[in-house]
């Protein structure tokens, strides 16, 4: 029977009477039966369907960032970079890796954007080695020691606490951190680096934990709650909308 539009089939075989119906899904309930002889084997082929083929291209030269939509202030657009000292090759008997993260403050076209101030907790820059696959060196790699404590949270204020920050669209935030290269800790991925081995500086992202409208001269009145150990997570909401980071350029480097 020809038709103009496709027809779809559908197979159901019902084991105890060894009866197949096939037909149109419209049609099933008036299939017919066939029970097919012991030796004959039946095989139901189901062709290939279209396939998609794509390319990535990775521009390892522009960052990862979002575009500004022209007059919309419904929340900053922020946008990182990673440099690196040295570029492109860290000597082992150096022992040192600068890595500064800059964090900017994209204005609107057109312009109109307001400061905004911010918890600065988690904008930070990860060393990883390449071991057949990409490795955090934060096991092996000499960093601030852990703090463990149960004091009770304290109450602070945005305005005048280190762990927060002010941008004017435009403007740029940054910290800069110095990694040393140790070649005397063991790890259970592979060891300290070693010479020929490559590293990456990598920022992944990050959904701000607390932000506002505003520079921190006008939130010095304004209070948070913080852990004693530092502004790492506050408990008050700040701006309802999530501002996110997003991941910046990775930096490569040889060990040599």
């Amino acid at each position: 029977m020809t038709t103009s539009s496709p027809t779809v089939f559908s197979l159901t075989y019902r084991r105890e009477s060894d009866m197949f119906f096939s037909g149109p899904v419209n049609d099933i309930a008036h299939g017919f039966g066939w029970n097919p002889p012991a030796e004959t084997k039946t095989e139901v082929v189901l062709p290939g369907g279209p396939f998609l083929s794509f390319t990535v291209e990775d521009d390892e030269d522009r960052p990862i960032a979002p575009t500004p939509i022209s007059g919309e202030e419904s929340h900053p657009t922020l946008i990182a970079r990673i440099e690196c000292h040295p570029q492109g090759q860290v000597a082992l008997q150096d022992d040192l890796v600068t890595v500064t993260l800059r964090v900017t403050y994209e204005p609107l076209s057109g312009g109109g954007s307001r400061p905004i101030t911010f918890n600065t907790a988690g904008l930070d820059v990860e060393l990883w080695v390449w071991r057949d696959r990409w490795v955090n060196m934060e096991g092996f790699v000499c960093r601030a020691g852990w703090t463990f404590c149960d004091d009770p949270d304290i109450q602070v204020s945005p305005g005048r606490h280190e762990g927060f920050a002010c941008l004017r669209p435009g403007e740029t935030w940054s910290q800069t951190s110095r990694f040393p290269l140790l070649t005397d800790i063991e790890s259970d991925d592979g060891g300290a680096a070693q010479v020929g081995e490559g590293i990456r500086c990598l920022f992944k992202g990050l959904r701000l934990d607390w932000w506002v409208w505003g520079t921190r001269e006008d939130h010095v009145a304004t209070t948070v709650t913080i852990p004693a150990t530092g502004s790492w997570t506050v408990r008050e909401r700040g701006e309802r909308l999530d501002v996110i980071v997003p991941a910046a350029a990775p930096v490569d480097l040889v060990i040599v």
